[in-house]
């Protein structure tokens, strides 16, 4: 009994290490195969994921518009003549410019001349100084023209998170950069604060007034989103979680397919296999329906 228990086990261990290894392992072309056999589901999973990023692009997310004016930071500081020592302070200074012109004196007065384009909810009255926040919202709005949407900011200061300001490459250029959802405020502040940088810049820095090299223009399209690479997004999302669940299904998937899966798996050879198909009795070459039909004509 001993030595048969041996054998048994002898014989079941390898068959269980050959299973452990057959399970760790990934056969690539045969999940490629199955992968391609359900191409027309992964093709609609994309379809649909491409459209799933269009109409969220297009319902859900506010399209912004981007401006941008231009600053030359060199001046004579004698004359007309541009010395080295000019150039030097026009090079070292952009990071000041850049601080600078997001400042709370600058922004007070952006929103100030801008005041109709801008709207301040902390200078907004109270409820009890005047008939209300709500009203005084509609009264903006009707009266804002040719703008139809005010910036509303709750202070001041928030104007800076739509202002860039940066150096274009090595050059002593400063661009000023705007970007919000309506394209006429986004041309107009970035305009004003490239007037305010001429007066305030040389008050504080007791430098030459900075020249404005180009003015913002209003921007025909929009900056963001895009429609075109979010529908790309979804799409590739779409087919990719797609892939995914076929690819775990079919991991999981523990069924014996062939003869040559359960030799793989137990190291022994079939010794039959049922072919897949309809069982039938009587006359093999006859379908139900034509020995239906020759019953009923033997009548």
């Amino acid at each position: 009994m001993d030595t048969k228990k041996n054998q048994q086990a002898q014989v079941s261990r390898p068959r269980q290490e050959n299973q452990m290894e057959t399970t760790q392992e990934i056969d690539l072309g045969d999940l490629f195969l199955y992968l391609w056999s359900k191409i027309v589901y992964l093709l609609l999973a994309l379809v649909i994921g491409a459209g799933a990023g269009g109409a969220i692009t297009y319902f859900l997310i506010t399209p912004t518009y981007r401006a941008s004016s231009y600053l030359y930071m060199v001046a004579a500081s004698s004359g007309t003549v541009v010395d080295l020592s000019d150039l030097n302070i026009g090079t070292n200074v952009s990071s000041d410019y850049e601080q600078l012109l997001i400042r709370r004196p600058v922004l007070d007065n952006v929103a100030a001349n801008l005041s109709d384009e801008i709207l301040v909810m902390d200078d907004l009255p109270n409820e009890t100084e005047s008939e209300g926040k709500n009203e005084y919202l509609e009264e903006r709005a009707v009266s804002s023209g040719d703008v139809p949407n005010s910036l509303q900011v709750a202070t001041v200061t928030d104007l800076a998170d739509y202002i860039s300001i940066s150096t274009v490459g090595d050059s002593r250029v400063l661009q000023i950069t705007v970007t919000t959802p309506s394209p006429v405020i986004s041309r107009d502040i970035a305009n004003e604060v490239a007037e305010q940088a001429v007066d305030y810049i040389p008050q504080i820095m007791n430098v030459t007034a900075p020249t404005i090299a180009e003015y913002a223009v209003t921007p025909k399209g929009k900056a963001a989103p895009s429609m075109r690479r979010n529908m790309a997004v979804g799409g590739i999302l779409g087919f990719l979680l797609m892939a995914a669940i076929y690819t775990i299904r079919h991991l999981m998937d523990d069924t014996v397919k062939d003869a040559e899966e359960f030799e793989s798996l137990f190291g022994m050879v079939p010794l039959a296999v049922i072919p897949e198909g309809e069982i039938t009795t009587g006359d093999s070459d006859q379908t139900d329906g034509q020995r239906r039909r020759l019953h009923q004509t033997r009548k």
